[in-house]
């Protein structure tokens, strides 16, 4: 199988006028093609920054203190911010903790998803927002018109969570990253989140970066595992 993203030896550091916090150190990690694996930690272990790095999205007072993320053979810690932009959305997409406070609260949810379309294809605002509609439809959200015009704080926590997650697949990227997508959600709708994501890998073969700190999750759906504990780094198979 061919190698969609592997990590190596990557450490970051925040500063804080108290001194510095090291959040990651010598995180290793190489996932296949299709492949879901799970990275697993306690709250403050580092998870997030890991798939934040991935992302290049980590904050100014953050520090890449050494490290390579290479995805589909390409170095992102040094390709250009336009290379990066382009492929978040597109080809690497993700999940945030909290879909409700991550999504835009002063925009209805419709012009988020037409905006992550538009932004990677020549596609009409008409046609952006049919495949839009569509893809809430898929997540299995009712009356997606309706759900197009309403804005996050108007949705419950798990309409939320499918918003977002039509925004992380609507173009169908190689790799999602998806950061405690069933944290705070009943367990019939976590079912149903990560049957989504199995038909993602299985259908699609997009490969899933799943962090959690459930092992119920870990056990369901991983082929892998990595856990993070003060930034360090272990991993292998589950």
């Amino acid at each position: 199988m061919a190698e969609a993203l592997r990590i190596e030896d990557l450490s970051v550091e925040f500063r804080s006028p108290a001194g510095t916090v090291r959040a990651l150190n010598g995180v290793n990690l190489t996932q296949e093609e299709g492949e879901t694996y799970c990275v697993v930690g306690e709250s403050g272990a580092g998870k997030s920054t890991l798939a934040l790095a991935i992302m290049g999205l980590l904050p100014q007072n953050s520090s890449v203190l050494g490290g390579r993320i290479y995805f589909q053979g390409v170095d992102l810690m040094r390709a250009g911010p336009d290379y990066i932009r382009g492929l978040r959305g597109h080809e690497v997409s993700m999940v945030f903790q909290d879909a409700q406070a991550a999504l835009n609260p002063v925009e209805p949810v419709g012009s988020q998803l037409e905006e992550v379309i538009l932004q990677h294809s020549d596609m009409s605002l008409r046609n952006a927002n049919r495949m839009a509609q569509e893809m809430l439809h898929e997540m299995g959200l009712p009356d997606p018109k309706r759900v197009m015009g309403q804005y996050p704080f108007s949705l419950s926590g798990g309409m939320c969570q499918r918003v977002m997650m039509a925004i992380a697949l609507v173009l169908r990227p190689k790799l999602l990253i998806a950061d405690e997508p069933t944290s705070g959600l009943d367990v019939t709708l976590q079912a149903e989140i990560l049957e989504r994501l199995r038909r993602l890998v299985r259908e699609q073969g997009s490969s899933v970066l799943l962090i959690t700190h459930d092992l119920g999750v870990v056990a369901s759906v991983a082929k892998k595992v990595g856990v993070i504990y003060g930034g360090g780094w272990w991993s292998g198979p589950t």
